[in-house]
């Protein structure tokens, strides 16, 4: 779905990595193992470090928090994020959304997965796709399309654009 989904632009920032598992093979796939730069940002230096410790020429590992991105004003023209905004609370959620709205240029794209439904537990937190959309609206991102139920039955997948003014 990333490598579907995405455009074929360099570089792309993973946020909330884990182990590098998607960040190595959006990494290793035809485009960008010829032509692109993949980051990969965790907050577990421990999560992250096999990644490293395998990782490709063209795949950059970082630690840091997705409200404050280790990375420079627009350095980046696309990011994804997949199985993390169900482990943040709303505040966090879009904290991180206007972090991602930082550290990608204007035009670029954001594509990321959440669980929707209404329920909010410690580590299980579920939205609403209205919801979603307006915190992203807010922030000055511009929803491009959704994807309901593709792989998971609760899974909705967003890709969004990073529009040149307002928000944020």
């Amino acid at each position: 779905m990333v490598c579907a989904w995405l455009p074929r632009v360099s570089p792309v920032l993973d946020l909330g990595c884990g182990p590098g598992r998607v960040t190595a093979r959006l990494a290793e796939s035809c485009w960008w193992r010829e032509h692109g730069r993949v980051v990969g940002v965790d907050v577990s230096a421990e999560m992250i470090a096999p990644a490293v410790a395998r990782a490709a020429a063209n795949v950059e590992y970082r630690v840091g928090d997705g409200r404050t991105i280790p990375a420079g004003d627009g350095e980046f023209a696309a990011a994804f994020s997949v199985l993390l905004f169900q482990h943040l609370g709303p505040a966090a959620v879009r904290g991180y959304l206007v972090e991602l709205r930082r550290v990608i240029r204007p035009g670029g794209t954001l594509l990321f997965q959440f669980v929707e439904g209404a329920v909010h537990n410690p580590f299980d937190h579920r939205y609403r796709l209205g919801e979603m959309l307006c915190w992203c609206c807010d922030i000055g991102w511009s929803a491009v399309a959704v994807e309901r139920r593709w792989f998971h039955r609760d899974w909705t997948w967003v890709e969004s654009s990073n529009e040149a003014t307002g928000g944020g």
